[in-house]
């Protein structure tokens, strides 16, 4: 019997607003950060020292405060951990609800067979999500729990901000990220879904 674990932190940047002309993301990015039980402990000691000598304050890291400088830094020595992370960049053209976007990464994504599935969500979408979304959610898994956490209490939440942050940033036409994407091509799979 397989007891294989795999643990999904996911965030997004952008929003679900189709108000273009009032401010409204053009594109909606979900990340999907994989960590398998096995490296989960490891991964996190390495993270947390990455993230120390950045001598980031407050603690949390998030893509939209941190300097270009540390986000170079960040993920160039993020490159060779334990993680896969599944990115889904949306064009948005009609309203829906962040769910919507969320089960729609998830049944995108390569699903391994005789697999349980540990997700966490940013607490802070925690609101949006009704108790049938989160049973839809159960059912594209054989065996999930679905948890919501404050992402400043979870350092692989920050890490799935992070890169969601850097996907929606090249796509906005910001090209100084492409290199950087590049350092990260074994790390991140990206799937536009218009």
């Amino acid at each position: 019997m397989n007891n294989k674990k795999i643990h999904i932190y996911i965030d997004e940047s952008g929003d679900t607003g189709v108000k273009f002309d009032k401010g409204s993301s053009e594109f909606l990015v979900v990340s999907l950060l994989c960590i398998k039980n096995d490296y989960q402990i490891k991964t996190e000691k390495i993270l947390k020292n990455i993230i120390d000598s950045l001598n980031i304050y407050p603690k949390e890291l998030k893509f939209s405060d941190t300097s270009f400088k540390n986000k170079d830094l960040f993920f160039s020595k993020v490159k060779d951990l334990d993680f896969i992370a599944y990115i889904f960049v949306f064009k948005k053209n009609t309203k829906q609800d962040f769910y919507y976007f969320i089960k729609h990464s998830l049944e995108n994504m390569n699903i391994e067979p005789h697999t349980r599935y540990m997700i966490t969500i940013d607490g802070v979408d925690g609101n949006k999500f009704t108790g049938s979304n989160i049973r839809n959610i159960k059912t594209l898994f054989k065996k999930t729990t679905v948890n919501f956490l404050d992402s400043r209490k979870s350092i692989f939440l920050q890490l799935s901000d992070m890169l969601a942050g850097l996907v929606h940033s090249f796509y906005r036409n910001k090209k100084d990220y492409e290199k950087i994407l590049r350092l990260l091509k074994d790390k991140i799979k990206i799937t536009q879904i218009e």
